[in-house]
């Protein structure tokens, strides 16, 4: 039987169109299941490292599991088991949270975030109190501190680290060498972090023996702009409750208005304006306070307002002013202040008429009081 050439040709066109069309068809289908696959990661991360950041542990977790259960084994899932084990630490779940590192690390053992991880997988055996583990994270930590090959901010991330397990277990002295060695080191950025916070450790360990330079220390950070807003605030507080255990009532003014500047809008700004009166009027500086307080009262929280008034009231008081303080006095009593401070409001008025000696109208008074 003769061979249709013309029909095997035919056939074979065919077939290779059908096979081509397939092919295309499932190399199609599989770009847009990838495609999905990414775009779900990258929501579902973006839920979770959101969740993660304001503190949600717990369903940040949950989050972070949806991924790892669906892709245990693909890269694009390897942020999702480092936020997992990061998370798992942040709660408080030290030994999943090793356990979790530990599988990150074997499964992706490339991945660029690795030193990171490596760094952190060491943060969370130094919170042990097995020694065997705690020894395993300062090698870990120095391995890395030391390695000129590794990036400068995981090396310094480590090296400061490490200063915190030491300082954790009382070796006191590895831990204040190894502060001062990143304190040395200039900052020029928020994103000096480790160096920054080396400081603030370094000055809070020597601030008994050599007050002085821990002070110094600490004024570099907080009148540092570079510092950035965070580190400085955290050095103010610092600062703050130095110059009060030190009776030091000026100096603690003067604290809280940098307070303030540094952050008017948020609350501790705001009280930090309030704390100001009440550190100007321990050291007597009342015409301070006469003159600032007005000027305060729109920036004070709302709630704040009556009780900064009675320290102006007080102020007046002490420099003879009585009249204007009485009437200070008798607005925050007839106010919705709150009760204490009405009470306390009540007294400094009483004190007032008694001083001049008008006895029945303090009786009225505290009648009055009473009968509300």
């Amino acid at each position: 039987m003769p061979v249709n050439i013309a029909k095997i040709k035919n056939f074979l066109i065919i077939s290779l169109f059908f096979s081509c069309s397939l092919f295309l068809c499932r190399t199609f289908a599989e770009a847009i299941e990838n495609d999905e696959k990414v775009v779900y990661i990258e929501e579902q991360l973006k839920l979770a490292n959101g969740l993660k950041g304001r503190g949600h542990y717990a369903l940040a977790i949950e989050e972070y599991q949806k991924i790892i259960k669906r892709f245990p084994d693909d890269m694009l899932s390897a942020d999702a088991w480092y936020g997992f084990a990061e998370t798992l630490y942040f709660a408080g779940r030290f030994d999943e949270s090793i356990k979790t590192y530990e599988v990150f690390l074997s499964k992706f053992p490339d991945i660029k975030t690795s030193d990171s991880a490596r760094c952190d997988y060491a943060i969370a055996l130094g919170s042990s109190e097995n020694t065997e583990r705690v020894s395993k994270a300062l090698a870990i930590l120095n391995e890395i501190a030391y390695n000129p090959q590794k990036p400068a901010n995981i090396r310094e991330k480590a090296l400061y680290n490490s200063a915190i397990i030491h300082k954790k277990n009382g070796k006191i002295a590895e831990s204040e060498k190894i502060f001062s060695e990143l304190a040395s080191r200039d900052i020029g950025s928020p994103s000096d972090f480790y160096r920054i916070y080396a400081r603030i450790n370094l000055a809070e360990l020597i601030l008994e023996k050599e007050p002085g330079k821990a002070m110094k220390m600490l004024k570099s950070i907080s009148d540092n702009k570079s510092s950035g807003q965070d580190a400085i605030q955290s050095v103010l507080l610092i600062e703050l409750k130095i110059h009060e255990k030190n009776k030091d009532y000026a100096s603690a003014s003067d604290i809280c208005s940098k307070i303030y500047e540094n952050s008017r809008q948020s609350e501790i700004g705001k009280k930090a304006l309030l704390s100001r009166l009440n550190f100007l009027f321990s050291n007597a500086d009342y015409d301070k306070i006469i003159t600032e307080t007005d000027t305060m009262l729109d920036e004070i929280l709302p709630e704040d307002r009556s009780y900064a008034l009675f320290i102006k009231a007080s102020s007046l008081e002490q420099k003879g002013f009585s009249a204007e303080a009485t009437n200070i006095l008798k607005a925050i009593i007839s106010s919705d202040a709150d009760i204490n401070l009405k009470a306390d409001a009540l007294i400094e008025f009483i004190t007032i008429l008694i001083a001049e000696k008008k006895i029945p109208e303090a009786i009225a008074e505290i009648q009055k009081f009473l009968s509300d």
